[in-house]
């Protein structure tokens, strides 16, 4: 098995995301990092894109997950984001998704918080 990773960085989305009414109902910018670890052997072999994950594809599918669905927590968003992904392909081994999420009303100052959340198949 020839092990590849494949990562999508920064993927903007707005959803409407939240435990606030005013996040449910406006919404609110977020950032997405999907991670696959894939069994490359295939697309290594034959350099065909059928073989392989087409990252365009990747990429308009955690956005249209994530818009699609509506969560109050960062953490089960990204939990069923992961899971979403690693049952729609077939090559995924792995799966990292970070979410992103700026201007979250602290005392002092914050960029943005972060969650991170990791899946791996079982055997």
């Amino acid at each position: 098995m020839e092990e590849m990773w494949i990562r999508l960085r920064g993927i903007p989305v707005h959803a409407h995301h939240g435990v606030y009414k005013h996040e449910q109902e406006q919404g609110t910018d977020f950032e997405i990092d999907a991670e696959l670890l894939i069994d490359a052997s295939m697309a290594i072999r034959s350099d065909a894109l059928i073989e392989t994950l087409d990252y365009s594809k990747l990429h308009d599918e955690a956005i249209s997950f994530s818009q699609d669905n509506r969560f109050n927590l960062l953490e089960k968003w990204a939990h069923d984001l992961a899971l979403h992904l690693m049952n729609n392909h077939r090559l995924a081994i792995e799966c990292i998704v970070r979410l992103r999420k700026p201007g979250i009303a602290v005392k002092g100052s914050l960029e943005w918080i972060e969650v991170e959340y990791h899946h791996r198949k079982t055997e």
